[in-house]
């Protein structure tokens, strides 16, 4: 135990050492950031001169019913719901979601569609080819695409380019996957554990693509550990190249450390779960980065109950209730 309290420790201390050369990291484009720029965004919905930009980028959105979103204020802690016509006709029962800073994608079925705040509105904006209920999403923002991978009934992962407003395919995944986790580190895809949907068991393995190379496949993995992995609808995130943490999910409350060089897996002290009464079950892909005012790296996830969390990269983490803004 001791050993493991040092161990720790001298994790910790990484982390904060790692956020005073943010800055440096960013430019140098070692770690991927799943966030998406302004300007690719109203490429997409073609409402540049109704975007208030002070005012849209500091916003999470969920899906409460099929009538109702609720915006998170991530600058004021604080939340407000909005009556919505358009989208009672389009959600499935086992749609996606994607939180970018200046909207939410969903995805339905088949269909992408994107939430912009400042019309209150989804539009639709592509049909990929397969249906991709209870798989994840991810924004790749070296290709400027977003990527849709797998699912309950697909191996297959797609990709679409806001630059050419088309979709390609990429490699297909070694197993279908529902309610996976999905990481872009290195301008590495990774999709991680889950379920097999056709015997209905946790996968103990995670695959990655080398999007660097032309003639490419997903590598699959299985993951050293001494627990049984049990993990679907968790948190993926990683402040480094080498780290992933996984943190809560479906019937978890524990937190894990992945080292993507060794690929073993353990519980990690770090962001361990304060609030043992409670499962943090992902609604949905949410992974972005903010920098605070001190230039502090933190990550602001959301779960079933639209609780916002936010992750700091010294191994704290605080959250935010719709409860606590009334």
């Amino acid at each position: 135990e001791q050993k493991q309290k040092e161990l720790s420790e001298r994790r910790k201390e990484e982390l904060i050492k790692d956020t005073t050369v943010i800055s440096n990291i960013r430019k140098k484009s070692k770690i991927h950031y799943r966030t998406i720029t302004v300007r690719n965004v109203n490429q997409i919905v073609e409402e540049e001169s109704q975007i208030n930009k002070e005012h849209i980028d500091y916003y999470l959105f969920s899906i409460v019913n099929p009538i109702t979103v609720l915006s998170y204020d991530i600058s004021n802690t604080s939340y407000e719901s909005s009556q919505i016509k358009s989208i009672a006709s389009i959600i499935s029962a086992s749609y996606l979601t994607l939180n970018t800073l200046q909207g939410l994608f969903l995805l339905s079925d088949k269909i992408l569609y994107f939430y912009s705040y400042s019309s209150n509105l989804f539009k639709q904006i592509v049909t990929f080819k397969f249906n991709h209920s209870n798989g994840s999403l991810i924004l790749d923002d070296n290709s400027q695409s977003l990527i849709v991978i797998s699912g309950d009934s697909t191996e297959a992962v797609e990709s679409f380019s806001f630059k050419t407003n088309s979709i390609s395919s990429l490699p297909s995944l070694n197993y279908k996957r529902s309610n996976a986790m999905s990481l872009l580190i290195n301008n590495c895809l990774y999709s991680l554990f889950g379920c097999d949907p056709d015997i209905n068991l946790y996968l103990n393995t995670i695959e990655y693509l080398d999007l660097n190379k032309e003639q490419c496949h997903f590598e699959l993995i299985t993951i050293n550990s001494n627990s049984d992995i049990k993990l679907s609808k968790a948190i993926a995130f990683s402040f480094s190249e080498d780290t992933v943490y996984i943190f809560g999910g479906a019937n978890n409350k524990k937190t894990y450390e992945l080292n993507l060089n060794t690929y073993e897996m353990n519980q990690s002290e770090l962001y361990s779960n304060k609030e043992d009464e409670y499962l943090f079950e992902r609604n949905n892909n949410v992974n972005i980065y903010i920098d605070d005012s001190k230039g502090i790296l933190n990550l602001i996830a959301m779960d079933d109950s639209h609780r916002v969390i936010c992750f700091n990269a010294d191994g704290s983490y605080e959250i935010y209730s719709p409860k606590q803004s009334q």
